[in-house]
């Protein structure tokens, strides 16, 4: 729960931006990236009846709801696609799938039609799905509340050079520590924010595979 910048004044010390990359590493070990109060709470109760490690990561701010209660079915190994599209893919997990939603809305207005993937099971990772998706736009976005190293941009972009290259923009925090200011104050301070997916959107679709 102290994983990401919602921690805000406790600063650097208490932020843990390299945590998705440890666990990956990991043999067997389970990791989730829930976006809200429903879907952690499903997933939690998932790995509640697994056999292995896992690990759950979760912010410290409270998050607008994603999801409807009982409306989506979580599963170990899966992701939900959020909004249809055919132009470019956002994955994205976390606090930034809030974003990810909102960069939608406003590449829309381009005539830029988005296909968003709450991608929160990181290990292991929804491969069809994303696959999938990356085949019908021919181009990607990633956006996480962590490194760039390890995390989802590496996930993605490495699925996309076994099965499908295409040009993967990511959006996340660079190799920096942490700094101490309010949730959003930091999510500004690293460009953790919609109008940021938006610009990685753009320039993917300029390179988009057709």
């Amino acid at each position: 729960s102290h994983a990401g910048i919602t921690v805000g004044e406790d600063g650097a010390t208490h932020q843990m931006l390299e945590d998705i990359a440890l666990m990956r590493a990991l043999p067997n070990m389970t990791l989730l990236v829930p976006s809200d109060y429903t879907s952690a709470l499903a997933l939690l109760t998932e790995i509640a009846g697994q056999d292995g490690p896992s690990y759950t990561r979760l912010p410290r701010t409270e998050q607008p709801p994603i999801y409807e209660s009982g409306d989506t079915i979580f599963r170990i190994g899966g992701g939900q696609i959020l909004r249809d599209g055919d132009q470019i893919t956002i994955c994205a997990c976390g606090i930034m799938v809030e974003e990810a939603l909102k960069a939608a809305k406003v590449l829309d207005q381009q005539d830029i039609r988005a296909e968003v993937i709450d991608c929160y099971c990181l290990n292991p990772f929804p491969t069809r799905l994303v696959s999938s998706s990356l085949q019908r736009t021919g181009c990607c976005v990633t956006a996480e509340e962590h490194y760039l190293a390890g995390g989802l941009f590496e996930t993605v972009a490495g699925l996309a050079a076994r099965e499908y290259p295409v040009p993967v923009q990511p959006v996340g925090v660079k190799a920096e520590f942490g700094q101490s200011g309010s949730a959003q104050e930091l999510k500004e301070y690293y460009g953790l924010t919609a109008a940021q997916i938006v610009s990685a959107a753009v320039l993917a679709w300029t390179m988009r595979r057709r």
